[in-house]
């Protein structure tokens, strides 16, 4: 999700991540990477919802 919004950021934030290694906690070397562990019902539903757009656009090619 976050490479279809801004795939700039995307990337520097996965070189970032990648750069952390096993250095710090790992929710903070997923924040580093732009991603909330965040397993609420609202944050699963909008990541469901996603994977479902990108499914759907897939299956029309």
């Amino acid at each position: 999700m976050n490479y279809r919004k801004d795939k700039q950021k995307a990337l520097a934030d996965y070189q970032a991540f990648l750069d952390l290694g096993y250095t710090r906690p790992v929710r903070e070397i997923y924040k580093t990477a732009g991603i909330d562990l965040d397993f609420s019902e609202a944050r699963l539903r909008e990541l469901v919802d996603f994977v479902k757009v990108e499914l759907a656009a897939i299956e029309e090619n």
